[in-house]
């Protein structure tokens, strides 16, 4: 709740909370972390938001008014439209961004939807930090504003999601990648004068998006096959689960299945 008080993404982990005990019938305990959660951050916005509620709001209006931001998957759209010439449908959608705002939604809530379904369905509960990453991956690669500073939202889920240096190295380098291209892009906005293509940029954007998603699919993979998660080949089930490890699952999961 203190953390998303300070930025919004924190208050998405409790969706997979939720999820995961509903699957181990341990609600009370995912109700208590709900309500507390709330409750926190409600006590910290609260004095700010009622004497200052334009100050407090401004926050809201604009991420619901600012239109495509640079590095995000509908900016890599826009490229392509003005490629292929015209007005393309990202290019569309930059100009009328309440319909963008809840294609953005919609698509966020559809990835829930299937973390959710895979929680329950998976031959085995999940670990936290797995639907972890995906909700918030899902987030940002749906989201019409990925900043570069946004990969310390996903570092500490990544390396208690799937503790492997292979694709997360690769990833890292695509930040790394990203932030170069990026302030040279900011560079040759702010003097005129192109550093590089803006296909660099977009490139580099490209890649950082692509290894993100490949991230996701290996955790997907990783719940599906237990054997391949390296943290349930020395750990019985979730060390960061809480109440949630060690746990069974609720009777009616048989049942319903």
């Amino acid at each position: 709740g203190l953390a998303g008080a300070a930025k919004l993404w924190p208050l998405f982990l409790l969706g997979p909370i939720l999820v995961l005990a509903v699957r181990a019938n341990r609600l009370r305990a995912a109700f208590t972390a709900v309500g507390a959660a709330v409750v926190a951050a409600v006590a910290v916005n609260l004095p700010a938001a009622v004497p200052y509620w334009e100050n407090w709001d401004r926050f809201f209006e604009l991420n619901s008014t600012r239109p495509i931001d640079w590095g995000t998957l509908w900016y890599v759209g826009r490229y392509l439209d003005g490629k292929v010439g015209g007005q393309g449908p990202f290019e569309w959608l930059n100009g009328n961004i309440p319909t963008l705002n809840l294609l953005s939604y919609a698509l966020f809530g559809l990835v829930c939807l299937g973390v959710a379904a895979l929680a329950l369905l998976a031959p085995r509960r999940p670990r936290l930090a797995q639907l972890a990453f995906l909700v918030v991956a899902a987030f940002l690669i749906f989201s019409k504003v990925w900043s570069q500073q946004f990969v310390l939202w996903l570092l500490p889920l990544a390396v208690l999601a799937r503790p492997r240096w292979g694709a997360f190295l690769a990833w890292q380098l695509a930040e790394v990648c990203y932030f170069a291209a990026f302030y040279g892009e900011l560079l040759g906005a702010s003097t005129g004068r192109a550093v590089f293509p803006e296909g660099v940029f977009v490139l580099a954007a490209s890649l950082r998006l692509i290894t993100v998603v490949v991230i996701c699919g290996l955790i997907v993979r990783d719940i599906l096959r237990r054997e391949r998660d390296a943290v349930r080949t020395t750990y019985a089930d979730d060390p960061d689960g809480g109440v949630l490890d060690e746990a069974p699952d609720a009777p009616w999961l048989d049942r319903w299945r």
